[in-house]
């Protein structure tokens, strides 16, 4: 493996050039790693983009990198370099609270470090044809930023790559799983959009998660769950309201708090053959809440991964989105269900 010296500082001066040596290194390689960090320094290297005119043209590191790829070139990414890989739009900042409150910004560029949902009209490297697609996804819940910023731009699949997870689409057109996460996959071509109290809010939207072993065909939208068992689907009935459902980031811990909130309520419906589920945010005015609802299309699977360890997957999840009154008041109906305040939480 080598580093190809692509650096956001000085790529103006030798990205349109065909004949530098940085394009003569990458056309002779056949597998291409982006890093972390910010996605939109990516595209500012690899595209021509013109804020103002909301345009981008093609580079000569773009080009080059196409011709790879078309030659059956790997493509891949982490962090940053996996969110910088669809064809538009790119999700580039924000978090799920601000997001579902506020939607999302058009921003071309590198946006400000805000909790504010951007992205990138103009679109990421457009390797990856078949939705919008996170990074971080679980750990940080991220599901609601990508589900708001997905409505609000009419596209209807997501798909949300946790850590230390693969999503891979191999030649056939599948999306597979690999590692230690899984694949967060969000369907709206269903769901409704509505709004309570002047906020955004979203019902049916069908989620399906993926782990080790699993795939996924984007074209007709179902799954395969490799060698895994069908879990029992006797309804039991509800489980405890999750708090933090979307795992915000504490500034004085430097960390995201309760990590895989979202995803782990969502498996625990199917481990414990429970009806339906609700999680509320941590941050309030307002408080919003997340109902999960298996439906007679919802199954859960089970098996273990390449290193003998158990993992749940699920499909056709149904989850609705909306605020709910301040702690201390009978809340009202979200998603067709009734549920009451466990009590105060603290104001972000």
């Amino acid at each position: 493996m080598e580093w190809i010296p692509i650096t956001v500082d000085e790529c103006n001066a030798y990205k349109n050039d065909s004949a530098s040596s940085i394009v003569t290194q990458m056309q002779g390689r056949n597998s291409f790693i982006f890093t972390g960090g910010d996605q939109s320094f990516i595209t500012d290297c690899f595209f021509n983009e013109d804020p103002v005119a909301e345009t981008r043209s093609d580079t000569a590191l773009i080009e080059v990198l196409r011709e790879q790829f078309d030659a059956g070139a790997v493509i891949a990414g982490t962090s940053a370099g996996t969110a910088v890989q669809p064809v538009e739009p790119m999700i580039t900042n924000g978090e799920t609270y601000e997001a579902l409150r506020d939607g999302p910004v058009s921003f071309i560029g590198s946006p400000p470090f805000d909790n504010t949902l951007y992205y990138n009209p103009l679109g990421g490297l457009g390797f990856f044809e078949y939705g919008l697609i996170d990074s971080h996804f679980s750990e940080r819940g991220r599901q609601g930023r990508l589900i708001r910023l997905a409505s609000d731009l009419d596209v209807k699949m997501t798909y949300g790559v946790d850590e230390n997870t693969s999503l891979i689409v191999t030649d056939d057109g599948m999306v597979e799983v690999l590692g230690q996460g899984g694949v967060f996959i969000s369907d709206l071509s269903g769901a409704e959009v509505g709004e309570k109290n002047g906020y955004w809010t979203i019902s049916d939207v069908e989620v399906t998660y993926l782990t080790e072993g699993d795939r996924f065909d984007p074209l007709t939208g179902t799954a395969s769950f490799g060698n895994k068992s069908l879990l029992a689907t006797a309804n039991g009935g509800e489980l405890p309201v999750t708090e933090n459902i979307f795992s915000y980031f504490d500034d004085e811990l430097g960390d995201w708090t309760n990590q895989r909130a979202f995803t782990e309520t969502a498996i625990a419906l199917f481990e414990q053959t429970a009806a339906s589920a609700l999680g509320e945010s941590f941050e309030t005015d307002p408080t919003y809440g997340v109902s999960f609802v298996r439906t007679p299309e919802s199954f859960g699977y089970a098996g273990t991964d390449s290193q003998g360890a158990q993992k749940i997957s699920f499909e056709k999840l149904s989850v609705t989105i909306a605020p709910i009154p301040e702690p201390g008041i009978v809340l009202g109906m979200l998603g067709g269900l009734g549920i009451a305040s466990l009590g105060l939480k603290r104001q972000r």
